[in-house]
């Protein structure tokens, strides 16, 4: 239990193998982190995405004049990364291939400078 979410705490781990304690198993020092709120960013990513629900392919848009390096992730419900951009410009749409994704929900965060957008598409 953790009495005050604002101090530093720090922990480490040792193993148990058929209830008895491994010797010598001590894990390294880890800092815990105690997230209490999420802050939110204003977003200044004027994109949409199309279809969704999607099936061989995702279509992101933005504006024509839209001039700004965005990087994109999807990730699936689990957090494993699907598909990864670099820091690029788009000019009008990109396109990602999506026909071997599982069926489900996936999220994609597009970031610029210090905004993000967060986006929910299903794969039917």
């Amino acid at each position: 239990v953790v009495d005050n979410v604002f101090d530093d705490h720090y922990f480490r781990v040792k193993a148990k193998v058929n209830d008895e304690w491994y010797p010598s198993s001590w894990s390294n020092t880890v800092q815990l982190q105690i997230i209490t709120g999420v802050e939110e960013t204003i977003c200044n990513i004027g994109a949409d995405v199309f279809p969704n629900p999607f099936n061989d392919e995702i279509t992101i848009a933005t504006p024509e004049n839209y001039n700004q390096n965005v990087s994109i992730y999807i990730y699936d419900m689990t957090g494993k990364l699907f598909y990864r951009s670099g820091h690029k410009q788009i000019r009008n749409k990109i396109i990602i291939p999506s026909a071997t994704w599982s069926r489900g929900v996936y999220m994609i965060d597009m970031q610029t400078g210090n905004s993000h957008k967060i986006l929910k598409i299903i794969k039917q």
